[in-house]
């Protein structure tokens, strides 16, 4: 055994760093690494660049000069576009709320929302209108009687004005 690390009753144990007990190789996908940039086609072939060259710099497959040199750009420039990369990409991790975005309606939408309701409110009454006036076609004895204001039509409204005229009389001589 090359670990002889033991615990507090004197028994060997493997320390948790000691990598693999066999010397097979781990089954699995190989690691990519900067590579995977390559899968990204919604950048441009400069910010792939870029990102792929700053990526191997913090792996430590690549050395600061060799950035530099690599990309045309000096020390300076390469340390502010490493420093804008990991701010925006810590940026992205922040967490957020779950769910979608919820949606922002603007005055425009509303407005159509409304009209649109007012049209199919209108359609509805030209529908009732034309079932009315079918029926009035249709039976017209029936729909005169019921729509024309005969003569207990008459009394009903004369009945509520004498109503009302009691109950300002009413108040009146109360309040005197």
């Amino acid at each position: 055994m090359e670990w002889r690390n033991r615990d507090q009753e004197g028994r060997s144990f493997r320390p948790r760093n000691a990598g693999p007990a066999n010397t097979e190789k781990h089954l699995g996908r190989p690691p990519v690494g900067a590579d995977l940039v390559d899968s990204i086609t919604s950048a441009s072939e400069t910010a792939r660049r870029r990102l792929k060259v700053v990526l191997r710099t913090l792996a430590g497959g690549c050395t600061i000069e060799g950035a530099c040199e690599e990309l045309g750009i000096g020390r300076t420039r390469f340390f502010a576009l490493r420093q804008r990369f990991l701010v925006e990409a810590a940026h992205l991790l922040e967490p957020r709320t779950p769910g979608p975005k919820p949606r922002v309606v603007t005055d425009a939408e509303r407005r159509a929302e409304a009209l649109e309701a007012h049209v199919g409110d209108l359609e509805i009454e030209v529908m009732a209108a034309q079932v009315r006036e079918e029926l009035a076609l249709a039976v017209p004895a029936v729909v005169k009687s019921k729509t024309s204001s005969g003569p207990q039509g008459k009394k009903r409204g004369e009945r509520h004005k004498r109503r009302r005229r009691r109950r300002a009389a009413r108040g009146r001589a109360r309040s005197a």
